[in-house]
């Protein structure tokens, strides 16, 4: 076999245990946060939340059309694990030409080319990107294609035009898929005018590679083309977030993310360096900082330049992950862990002179395989699908539920309800996006019947709204015309169909409902017209799976005991007050099976 086989060989191995271990570790259902909504959007070809990610919506989408058993969501999750273990084979590829250009004269650089991509398949924050549908798995294949490219086209003496040229349609393709691709920008910079000079010469390539890039960013027009519904569609989509079809002033406010500008540049550096700390470490299997920091000292010194253009990947990457106040911000690191575990190649090949560290090379993926798989795993995972339907099989046929859970309840539920088509007769709207026109107008979409009711308070919204989108700040004003929209919609329908809020929108907004009796039914408070006539209290949660899932890490998560446990100590309150006591027994019962199940986890 000649090198160059075994070297496509080896990629394709890697690539390959890498998707046996993402598939088998995926997500069965739909995960938290904003997982079903970008469900929802791939599989009906929609529009996601900012800055819409438009080539990840089309990759997905193809993806649906594959004849993948199982349902929709599984399908998407085990998208998301093709597109890292992909990234995994471009890992070892980069890998491989660091090494030889480092170190031409060494006989081991395809074995710890190929350590390395393992180790980088099982870090960490790498395999939490292949459990679950998100658009940092594309990001991720995106950034080592851009790192290859871009290194091939300052090594290579011979045709450049063409390395420049493929990389910046690659680098317009990573910008149609996430914004965060400005991170690359001081170290290729850096090295593009080292390389190039700051001549005539460098600025004409420029201009040559301005072609392909703008071609590749076009694809952002899919987003005002696939809102307006214009031919071939007909019609908008089911997921139309932003509504960018309306005017150029709203597509540039989508892709630009200004609706999250108030967690960008926040100088809250603190706790996303907390997060930094507490993952860290769990990229390089603990015992592979050595070979890190050897092989940072080793690129220093064998090539300066090369050595500067990784300090500057990871202070741009840092730069901007550590003062930007996100949920998931271990995610805004992927950049700096790429250029520290191909350090962490550099100094493995370093060792390999002394034979006996090729088998410790071979060992870190092992150790990082096994030290995080009970963080990464989201085999058996039912929990956010079991919450939802907790929540939605106690409400009654053609109910109103009201709520401010986004992350487990909301967003899960339109991808079941658009997608899967679960209790298509159940009408939910979520508060906090009632502050967007764009919702509104999806609302009417949706549920036409239900949004043509309460017209008085939907006009006084709307104009609440259209302060809000001038101005940013969701003042008092907006709130009483939020609350006498939400008091609308219960006050003119609960006689005719049955109104549910779950406990936060009360907790958040406490004059909703107010002088109302509130009826716990499952884990959502049903307002009840006739004080004389109270239903039974209903708390038929069957939550087997989700009392059964036994995951290690983080066991006290949001999703599991804070939110879940307020809701139901909430209920039992609630029907103790109401003289109730068996339902307030009944309500606390699954929380003291999940909190058991926890307790009597071995460690």
């Amino acid at each position: 076999m000649n090198s160059r086989k075994r070297q496509y060989g080896l990629a394709f191995l890697a690539a390959t245990l890498a998707f046996i271990v993402y598939s088998w570790s995926a997500a069965p259902s739909v995960g938290i946060n904003d997982a079903g909504e970008l469900a929802g959007a791939a599989a009906t070809l929609g529009i996601a939340h900012p800055t819409g990610y438009p080539l990840f919506i089309l990759l997905a989408h193809a993806w649906t059309w594959l004849p993948i058993p199982g349902s929709t969501i599984h399908a998407l999750n085990l998208f998301a694990a093709f597109c890292v273990a992909c990234a995994v084979a471009l890992f070892f590829d980069l890998a491989l030409l660091l090494l030889r250009r480092l170190f031409p004269d060494q006989p081991h650089a395809v074995f710890a080319a190929f350590c390395s991509a393992l180790l980088f398949a099982f870090a960490r924050t790498v395999w939490d990107q292949a459990t679950g549908i998100e658009v940092y798995s594309l990001h991720l294949f995106l950034l080592l294609l851009n790192l290859r490219l871009f290194l091939a086209a300052v090594f290579d003496d011979t045709d450049q035009r063409r390395w420049w040229l493929l990389w910046a349609a690659c680098l317009g393709l990573a910008f149609a898929n996430h914004m965060t691709t400005i991170m690359l920008a001081p170290a290729m910079l850096f090295l593009y005018f080292f390389r190039m000079g700051i001549g005539w010469r460098a600025w004409k390539c420029i201009g040559w590679m301005l072609l392909p890039f703008v071609a590749a960013l076009s694809i952002y027009v899919y987003l005002p083309w696939r809102s307006s519904g214009a031919f071939p569609f007909q019609t908008p989509p089911e997921f139309d977030w932003g509504g960018v079809g309306r005017g150029l002033y709203w597509f540039s406010y989508h892709v630009t993310g200004r609706q999250y500008g108030t967690g960008m540049w926040s100088g809250e550096i603190a706790p996303q360096a907390k997060t930094l700390a507490s993952v860290f470490f769990h990229q390089f299997a603990f015992i592979g900082v050595i070979p890190m920091l050897l092989g940072i000292w080793m690129v220093f010194k064998r090539e300066r330049r090369l050595g500067v253009f990784f300090l500057l990947l990871v202070i741009g990457c840092l730069g901007y992950a550590l003062t930007y106040r996100i949920y998931d911000i271990a995610n805004y690191f992927l950049l700096a862990f790429i250029a520290l575990l191909a350090c962490t190649a550099i100094g493995l090949m370093a060792l390999a002179a002394w034979r006996p560290m090729l088998i410790a090379a071979l060992a870190l993926p092992v150790i990082a395989l096994t030290t995080n798989w009970n963080h990464c795993s989201d085999r058996g995972d039912y929990r956010v699908e079991d919450y939802v339907r907790c929540l939605m099989d106690n409400v009654e046929p053609n109910a109103i539920v009201i709520t401010g859970q986004w992350e487990q309840a909301a967003a899960p539920f339109f991808y079941l309800q658009r997608v899967e088509h679960y209790r298509p007769d159940v009408v939910l709207v979520e508060r906090n996006l009632l502050h967007r026109s764009w919702y509104v107008e999806q609302l009417r979409r949706w549920y036409p019947e239900f949004m043509q009711g309460s017209p008085e308070a939907m006009n006084i919204l709307q104009r609440a709204i259209e302060r809000f989108e001038q101005s940013g700040w969701w003042d008092d004003d907006c709130i009483a015309a939020e609350v006498g929209m939400i008091n609308a919609w219960i006050t003119d329908n609960f006689y005719q169909r049955p109104v549910y809020v779950t406990p936060d929108v009360l907790h958040k907004r406490t004059t909703v409902g107010e002088g109302l009796m509130r009826i716990p039914e499952g884990l959502a408070l049903r307002f009840w017209p006739d004080p004389a006539a109270t239903p039974p209290i209903k708390t038929d949660l069957h939550l087997d799976r989700f009392i059964a899932y036994r995951k290690h890490h983080d066991s006290l998560d949001a999703l599991d005991m804070v939110k879940y446990a307020r809701e139901c100590i909430g209920m039992a309150i609630t029907s103790a007050s109401l003289n109730n006591q068996q339902s307030a027994v009944q309500a606390l019962t699954p929380l003291m099976q999940k909190l058991n199940a926890i307790l009597t986890t071995p460690d």
